[in-house]
């Protein structure tokens, strides 16, 4: 059985980033609001700011890493998760309110 995390985020500009420990690394998240898609867009940088994955539409119940197979990136699922269950994808002001960003550390055994 996975663990599941919760990533805090808190923001006020519709483009921002975070420094964030996932799986015992240090990971830089950017996060980018793109009112034409109306969607969140994703981006995860090593420490070093190195990117790793660019670009990504960010939406509900999504496995964010699960298509890329690189040892860089955590082992586990990242994914935005709607609290209300009503499976409503992230809005504007919604990012670490509605909907929070969860990390499921693959179980070892």
């Amino acid at each position: 059985m996975a663990e599941i995390f919760e990533i805090p985020i808190e923001f006020e500009d519709p483009s921002f980033t975070i420094r964030t420990e996932i799986d015992g690394k240090q990971f830089l998240l950017r996060f980018n609001w793109n009112g034409r898609m109306d969607r969140w867009i994703f981006s995860i940088s090593d420490k070093d700011d190195n990117p790793i994955v660019m670009g990504m539409p960010m939406h509900i119940d999504w496995d964010l890493l699960g298509r890329f197979k690189n040892n860089l990136l955590p082992d586990g699922p990242l994914f935005l998760f709607d609290t209300t269950l009503e499976h409503k994808e992230a809005g504007r002001d919604d990012l670490g309110k509605r909907t929070k960003l969860l990390f499921g550390r693959n179980d070892a055994t």
